[in-house]
């Protein structure tokens, strides 16, 4: 089980820290910990709800790569609800007749490959970007809200340890 601890930083942003937890394979493959799950959201988000969405979103266990990916530092705000348009991003299940929630901020994507003593990695087996920009949150097809801050590439670091 994970505990998730939601705190203010000093700009007024809200953060998410996450507690290590165990989960057997992912643990010990690739030293991170277990992929945040996303719970059903079907009121408009609020700001700790909006952390988690995009961190729940953008975790993913293992892809056609072997890769595992975890989203932290997450820091968001939220602006006013807005009428949706075609052009907002989304996964292609937005209803435009909900009013959207424009965010702005930023997160740390981690793509971390398994530990091997062959490859000599334990411990700096991960990858991290870090993004910035605008997103927005809304109301799918389904009636569960959902985040997106696709951002744009600030930095990149390699040989990093795992988000635990």
């Amino acid at each position: 089980m994970l505990r998730l601890r939601y705190f203010t930083t000093i700009a007024g942003l809200l953060a998410l820290t996450v507690a290590p937890a165990h989960a057997g394979s992912v643990m010990d493959t690739y030293g991170v910990r277990p992929a945040v799950q996303c719970p059903s959201i079907t009121q408009p988000p609020n700001l700790a709800e909006v952390v988690l969405l995009l961190t729940c979103f953008g975790d993913h266990d293992e892809d056609s790569n072997g890769q595992v990916g975890r989203v932290s530092n997450v820091r968001v705000r939220m602006g006013s609800p807005r009428p949706a348009t075609y052009d907002d991003p989304n996964d292609g299940d937005i209803d435009t007749n909900v009013d959207v929630y424009p965010i702005r901020g930023s997160k740390t994507d981690s793509i971390c490959s398994a530990v091997s003593d062959y490859m000599q990695n334990n411990g700096h087996n991960c990858t991290e970007v870090d993004y910035a920009g605008d997103g927005i949150c809304y109301q799918t097809s389904f009636g569960d809200w959902k985040c997106v801050l696709p951002g744009n590439r600030v930095t990149t670091r390699d040989q990093m340890p795992p988000p635990r």
